[in-house]
């Protein structure tokens, strides 16, 4: 299987907060050829990671940045269902050189533990901005 493209990642931080906003529109072209753009100003906190994970993992790496940001668009817009968002994460990761153990873990652990952050992201996207068009 052929792995995605991403653009060129420009984040800013948020003054005050731990969020990094896109100063340009992040686009990911997946493997086979469809494309997912997550608009500038879009927020993300980068990556929520459980503190046992940060033993491995920092919350800002910068080879994995542009994945946690599909992934944090993908979990607030439900523009696909979580199964995707995780898969997609999964195959973002590997479109960045991410080694394959650093990969399975990450992917792990939101199979495992992103269930609240699902619902969370979501309610609060809701609460702060207008859907995508379906």
């Amino acid at each position: 299987m052929h792995t995605g493209k991403f653009s060129a990642l420009m984040i800013e931080p948020v003054m005050g907060d731990r969020d990094a906003r896109l100063a340009a529109n992040l686009t990911y072209v997946t493997g086979w050829g469809y494309a997912i753009e997550v608009p500038a100003g879009y927020r993300s906190d980068l990556a929520s990671i459980p503190k046992i994970a940060r033993l491995f993992f920092e919350r800002f790496e910068f080879d994995t940045a542009a994945a946690a940001v599909l992934h944090d668009y993908l979990y607030s817009t439900h523009i696909t269902p979580r199964w995707m968002a995780d898969a997609l994460f999964y195959d973002a990761l590997k479109s960045l050189g991410s080694p394959l153990w650093k990969r399975s873990l990450m992917w792990a652990a939101v199979r495992l533990f992103g269930g609240r952050g699902w619902v969370a992201d979501f309610m609060e996207y809701r609460r702060t901005r207008e859907l995508p068009d379906a």
